[in-house]
């Protein structure tokens, strides 16, 4: 993934994404299409980057996200109490 963080959150998860060794970042003052040719060349001829993409992807789809963020929210709410109770 070739990244160009613009403003206010984007700086961070660029960061993020490079940490986890699946993208590369070019600043916005640094941008020229030489630079970004060269950047998704190494993205595509590195297999690395492939790897950890996968990876990563594995691990993401593992996540049961969705399930845990309702199941905090109706506990916020105090329904998931109540469905307790029911059952």
């Amino acid at each position: 993934m070739l990244v160009m963080p613009y403003a206010f959150y984007q700086p961070d998860n660029a960061a993020r994404l490079e940490r986890l060794g699946v993208a590369r970042i070019i600043g916005r003052k640094h941008y020229t299409a030489r630079r970004a040719a060269a950047e998704l060349d190494r993205l595509l001829t590195d297999a690395r980057y492939a790897e950890r993409a996968t990876m990563a992807a594995r691990r993401v789809g593992r996540e049961e996200a969705v399930r845990v963020t309702c199941d905090a929210v109706e506990e916020c709410a105090g329904v998931h109490a109540e469905w307790a109770r029911q059952a």
